[in-house]
């Protein structure tokens, strides 16, 4: 009895370590980065920003989640002292958010850009952006 039951646990441990993967897809994995004009929040002048994004993408059954890791620079010496967002779609459910403070290193000078967003059945119910100057 104790070998049948020693074999049935091996069995089951087996099967769990072969169908747990294949239940979760490995998430797609990749970087880009965008270049684009906006005004320094601080001083109103025109900068060019520079991010590059670190992305993970996972998909599973009705499921998608997106992370996000974020550097990046602008022609005005701020630096980004860290970046992330997140993407999470569930049926008739789109939610993200992200969030990206700035400093320049030479001024002391700050700024945080941040946003959120909520969908449900198609209906925007959360479209919120902020470019906030911390100085």
């Amino acid at each position: 009895m104790r070998r049948i039951s020693t074999t049935l646990t091996a069995a089951a441990l087996l099967i769990g370590v072969i169908a747990i993967p294949a239940l979760a897809d490995e998430p797609i994995e990749f970087t880009d980065t965008v270049v684009f004009e906006d005004l320094e929040p601080c001083s109103g002048e025109l900068q060019t920003i520079t991010i590059n994004f670190f992305v993970s993408i996972h998909e599973h059954d009705e499921e998608l989640i997106v992370r996000v890791r974020a550097t990046g620079h602008t022609s005005a010496g701020y630096i980004m002292e860290y970046g992330r967002e997140t993407f999470l779609e569930t049926g008739t459910t789109a939610e993200g958010e992200f969030l990206h403070p700035w400093i320049n290193p030479a001024t002391g000078d700050k700024f945080v850009a941040q946003g959120r967003f909520l969908e449900v059945d198609g209906e925007v119910l959360i479209d919120d952006f902020r470019l906030v100057c911390r100085s």
